[in-house]
C-alpha cells in the first residue's frame, strides 16, 4: 500500500450537500467499506488488525497524534459514517451516550439496506436516499 492513507481515505469521501447536525456544516460521508455497524473502514496494512475505522483514522489524522487510550472518536453530528474531522472529537463511552442522545439525527439517518430490510413496503415518500446509500427521514430534516 504505497498510497498515504489521507490520499486514500479522500477517494471515498462524499460530502453532502445538506446539514444534518446545524451549525456544523454539511457531513463528509464514508462510501466505500462499512462494518456491521454502520462505521466506515479502511485498511492501512496486510492481516485482520490492518483494518481502521475511517472516522478514528479521520480524527488521528486531523489531531496529528493516535486517539488516546480509552478515548473514543465521538461524533458532534450523530452521523456513523460520517468522517469530517471538524464533526469529530476526541471523548469518552460517557460523552459518547451523552451525545448519541441529544443528536437531532441519532434516529433518522440509517443505511437504506437497513431500512429496506427493517420495512416490508415501498420506501415512504418522506424518505430521501442519497447516492452513498443513506436514507434519511423528512423529520424536520430534508427540506424540499
Amino acid at each position: 500500500m504505497s498510497t498515504p492513507l489521507p490520499v486514500r481515505m479522500l477517494r471515498h469521501i462524499e460530502p453532502m450537500s445538506l446539514e444534518l447536525a446545524p451549525g456544523l456544516g454539511p457531513c463528509w460521508l464514508w462510501i466505500g467499506a462499512r462494518n456491521g455497524h454502520g462505521y466506515g473502514v479502511i485498511r492501512d496494512r496486510p492481516g485482520p488488525s490492518g483494518l481502521l475505522l475511517a472516522h478514528r483514522a479521520s480524527l488521528a489524522l486531523s489531531l496529528g497524534r493516535p486517539i488516546a487510550p480509552g478515548k473514543l472518536a465521538n461524533h458532534r453530528c450523530g452521523i456513523k459514517p460520517c468522517v469530517r474531522p471538524r464533526h469529530l472529537y476526541e471523548g469518552t463511552y460517557a460523552e459518547n451516550a451523552a451525545d448519541w442522545m441529544a443528536a437531532p439525527t441519532s434516529n433518522t439517518l440509517m443505511p437504506a439496506s437497513t431500512a429496506v430490510t427493517a420495512c416490508s413496503g415501498p420506501t415512504p415518500p418522506s424518505t430521501a436516499i442519497s447516492s452513498s446509500g443513506l436514507m434519511a427521514r423528512s423529520a424536520g430534516i430534508l427540506s424540499s
